[in-house]
């Protein structure tokens, strides 16, 4: 009796360990936000109606559709920058409104000044067929970071923030598309 006892003991062990608890996970299956319902390809289009026209569109395309690829991996939708969109594409249009930049009075460390930006966004993302899915008017980006004291004039043109500036507002942007309800 003991003998059976220890076999079908040892058949156990043996279905659970070759079966049941050394599977690799199944593969995790995400679906589509549901702001995205309907939107598989996404066009990223970006332009600056602001007076200073301090932000690069192109850089700000190119960082929220990074940001959209990077949120939505799984889903079966992705988003690009490019010339022409086809006829099932959606648009997320973007239009940079207003963009200013303060330095801090005092340094924060190391002569580093912690800059405060304002920025102004309108954002629209439509489905085929003009449909609107998601739409943002007036939004307010609060950023700020701390880079060196310079005068406003040359923190727009300085290649370090502009490409910061671009990753910060896509991100924000994004993160309001698809995950503010």
């Amino acid at each position: 009796m003991l003998e059976k006892k220890l076999l079908t003991l040892a058949g156990v062990i043996g279905i659970l360990a070759c079966g049941a608890c050394f599977l690799p996970p199944l593969p995790e299956h995400r679906s589509p936000l549901p702001q995205l319902q309907g939107v598989r390809r996404i066009r990223v289009v970006v332009a600056s109606s602001s007076d200073s026209q301090h932000v690069d569109p192109p850089a700000l395309a190119q960082a929220v559709a990074f940001r959209i690829n990077l949120e939505t991996s799984g889903t079966g939708a992705k988003a690009y920058v490019g010339d022409k969109a086809e006829d099932r594409d959606g648009i997320l249009y973007i239009a940079v409104l207003k963009a200013s930049a303060t330095p801090g009075s005092a340094p924060v460390a190391n002569g580093l000044v912690l800059w405060s930006l304002d920025l102004t966004i309108s954002a629209t993302l439509t489905a085929s067929g003009c449909r609107a899915v998601w739409q943002e008017e007036n939004g307010d980006y609060r950023l700020s970071r701390s880079f060196p004291p310079k005068d406003p004039a040359e923190m727009w043109n300085d290649p370090i923030f502009r490409n910061w500036l671009a990753r910060a507002a896509g991100d924000r942007l994004v993160e309001r598309m698809l995950h503010d309800r």
